[in-house]
């Protein structure tokens, strides 16, 4: 038999892509969550929301760290590695980088990026960073988050 999608590792890799507009970004983030569930990943996703399809779907395969969740007694890296599942699973993580630098701080998404690198390079780890272009999100204008771009090893 031939192998499929399934069959295929997922990519260890920590990717980013900058949205053209709100709903560039929600596509995306739905197509790479739905592409891990596919490869039997679970899911974690921080600050970024998925539809209610991808959330059915997951189960309790899905975990969702919330702006709230990144203000609690423990550093947000902390709750990343929380996530990390068993060595038969692997772990596809969704962020809305613009969305966890309003909840928090520049300093802090500089934390988590390089958290989810170092998450990348020592456990079967997929990232997804979507960034909005020129700060726009779901039609709003911010331009304080307009350069708020780029992260720690991102490719």
């Amino acid at each position: 038999m031939l192998p499929t999608l399934r069959d295929r590792p997922a990519p260890l890799r920590h990717q980013g892509l900058l949205a053209a507009s709100a709903a560039h970004r929600r596509t995306a983030m739905s197509t790479w969550a739905r592409s891990a569930l596919n490869r039997s990943e679970k899911l974690l996703t921080v600050c970024a929301p998925v539809d209610a399809d991808i959330t059915g779907r997951a189960g309790s395969g899905l975990t969702a760290l919330t702006p709230e969740d990144l203000h609690t007694t423990a550093a947000p890296a902390e709750l990343l590695q929380h996530a990390v599942p068993d060595a038969d699973h692997g772990l596809g993580i969704l962020i809305w980088a613009d969305a966890v630098i309003t909840a928090t701080s520049r300093a802090t998404h500089e934390e988590i990026e390089t958290e989810l690198t170092r998450l990348c390079r020592e456990h079967p780890v997929s990232v997804l960073c979507v960034y909005d272009r020129n700060g726009e999100r779901d039609g709003e204008r911010d331009g304080d988050r307009a350069g708020a771009r780029g992260g720690a090893g991102i490719e």
